[in-house]
């Protein structure tokens, strides 16, 4: 069990709990999180209800790790739980929030290890999101909700959101979102590093379920046939190659224009290139357009075995 976790304050004092987990209660913030940390150590206070998404659902990793590794990160993850990791809401709360973004699931699944839950795990969101600093990009796991992001084969799904103290907002392909988001940072869009604006801006408008678009470039495809799993089409490589420049993003009068290739698909499987130019008005209106330049820039990828 890792990630954030949430605190909050009652008639009683302070409560720290991550989600799934058991409460830590005390007369400040720091004696409550101190409260958890021996909770989540103690194997007879702490759940037994680990969130399904210690299998990691952050776009290009979907593994499983070593009981070894696992028990190592986890102790490492109690150990260094501090303020910092702390959203300072109540879990009621942030369902509250929750349940005005996104509708409830349809279908739950069955088992004591896929229990009915809000909220299973709650991350920060690693991809493009260090130009945000009036909000935090959250990774948030569910199988009470409906969450745009569900594997066939893992009954839990996950949104990304952003969360302000006071609201929180659904991301993806949520344009109007978007535009508060960005709106509320002041800030000039080409004040953001290009690789990671465009990473945050794919994954949020072009993701679609367990595919995912990753920025790919001209060195980066012949790095990835140099590893030796892939073999790239060279014909259809010269093809689009002036295609595949380095992410970029162009301010202009009405704004600015976040330019960046991306490779889409499944896991290692993707094949498809995409050329996005993502407009940006001055108040933040987001508008994309992207096209396929490539159906299969590999003859061959990496053998997945189900």
């Amino acid at each position: 069990m890792g990630g954030l976790a949430f605190l909050w304050h009652e008639s009683d004092g302070w409560h720290a709990q991550r989600p799934l987990g058991p409460t830590g209660i005390g007369a400040s913030r720091d004696d409550a999180l101190a409260d958890l940390r021996a909770a989540l150590h103690d194997p007879q206070r702490s759940s037994d209800r680990e969130p399904v998404s210690e299998v990691s659902l952050v776009p290009g990793r979907v593994e499983q790790q070593a009981p070894e590794q696992a028990r190592r990160e986890r102790t490492r993850s109690i150990d260094d739980l501090d303020i910092e990791q702390c959203l300072l809401i109540s879990p009621d709360a942030f369902e509250s929030m929750l349940a005005q973004q996104c509708p409830l699931a349809t279908h739950f699944p069955t088992g004591p290890a896929f229990s009915q839950h809000a909220v299973g795990a709650l991350y920060d969101w690693p991809i493009g999101s260090s130009f945000f600093r009036r909000s935090r990009i959250l990774q948030v796991s569910s199988t009470r909700y409906a969450l745009e992001f569900r594997s066939s084969w893992l009954p839990v799904g996950f949104g990304v959101f952003a969360f302000d103290g006071n609201r929180l907002l659904a991301l993806h392909r949520r344009t109007e979102n978007l535009r508060v988001v960005l709106s509320a940072e002041q800030r000039r869009l080409d004040e953001a590093d290009p690789e990671d604006m465009a990473r945050f801006l794919a994954g949020n408008l072009g993701d679609d379920g367990m595919l995912r678009h990753d920025l790919v470039t001209l060195d980066s495809l012949h790095q990835m046939e140099a590893s030796g799993e892939y073999l790239l089409d060279p014909h259809e490589l010269w093809r689009i190659a002036s295609a595949l420049a380095p992410a970029s993003i162009e301010a202009h009068a009405g704004g600015w224009t976040v330019g960046f290739a991306s490779l889409f698909g499944w896991s290692v499987e993707k094949q498809v290139v995409v050329d996005w130019r993502i407009d940006v008005s001055r108040r933040f209106e987001v508008t994309a357009r992207k096209r396929i330049v490539s159906e299969r820039i590999f003859r061959s990828t990496p053998i997945v075995m189900e």
